[in-house]
């Protein structure tokens, strides 16, 4: 769980480095763009009771696969969690249990 929260923590901060389509962007997109072959590159540290690093990890999450359930359609990372928007913002779900990972839009 603590390796869930990370690297999802680190997708919500650190989404500069998407791959995407620079021209498709504006001001108005997602927090967390969901479109198979998208991915991000995180870096974990863990540390020491000193606070020296004691291992680092590279990780890639990429967009896989997608699913249209319903109305949602559920973007699958090589990692198996899925992520899908509602009108509450953006999820995670994996083997059946879903995550709210942030509002968005924040003015709704």
């Amino acid at each position: 769980m603590k390796k869930f929260v990370s690297v999802f923590l680190l997708v919500m901060l650190v989404n500069l480095g998407c791959k995407s389509d620079p021209a498709s962007t504006t001001s108005n997109d997602v927090l967390m763009p969901l479109k198979v072959g998208n991915s991000w590159v995180y870096e974990h540290n863990f540390y020491t009771g000193n606070g020296s690093v004691s291992q680092t990890q590279i990780e890639t999450i990429t967009l896989v696969s997608t699913q249209v359930r319903g109305a949602i359609s559920y973007y699958t990372s090589n990692y198996g969690m899925s992520y899908y928007y509602d009108n509450q913002g953006l999820w995670g779900t994996i083997d059946n249990v879903h995550h709210f990972f942030a509002k968005y839009p924040l003015a709704s």
